[in-house]
């Protein structure tokens, strides 16, 4: 069985949350088994001064902390590989996919989240709204900032390729049928 856990944010309040995939064997998409919120997240305001496109350097940096979350998270022990493994999005299945913050696409939301152009993390796409010319716009959290419309698609996404079995937690509550 292989597993993996990527990272996410909610776009209304900026917390960071996870989602741990499962799937039996390499023919089949990964499928949703957990999706936990972070435990404690009052030091989480560190991006609050404006920035600009983040360098390689940034985007290292930001995996570190973003794998430091996740061990503290409780999902992964320590001692897991590198975050900054790269997945193509086809093997993934985000059925049942939702933000545990703010509930989006419980009730048929779309999008269910983007890449962020600035801040590159994937944020739930609560904050998006269709214009009259059919242009769609998101609204990144409040300490990114960026705002734009959305294009392009999401090819590849990076996480944490976990080796060991059971090692996401058995999910608090059954996710919504798909």
């Amino acid at each position: 069985m292989e597993h993996n856990v990527l990272r996410f944010r909610c776009a209304q309040n900026g917390q960071v949350f996870f989602v741990g995939f499962t799937r039996n064997d390499k023919s089949e998409r990964f499928k949703i088994a957990a999706i936990q919120k972070m435990p404690s997240q009052d030091t989480e305001k560190e991006q609050k001064s404006s920035f600009s496109t983040p360098s390689q350097a940034q985007v290292q940096v930001n995996f570190e902390k973003q794998k430091r979350e996740i061990q503290s998270s409780g999902i992964l022990p320590e001692g897991i590989p590198s975050l900054n493994a790269d997945f193509d999005i086809g093997d993934f299945s985000f059925a049942g996919w939702y933000c545990p913050y703010c509930g989006h696409t419980k009730k048929g939301d779309f999008p269910d989240f983007i890449r962020c152009g600035r801040c590159k993390e994937l944020v739930c796409g609560s904050r998006t709204s269709l214009l009259p010319s059919g242009a769609e716009m998101f609204a990144c959290y409040d300490e990114c900032g960026k705002t734009g419309e959305i294009k392009g698609t999401i090819k590849s996404i990076k996480g944490i390729e976990a080796k060991k079995d059971n090692i996401l937690p058995p999910p608090k509550k059954m996710l919504p049928p798909p």
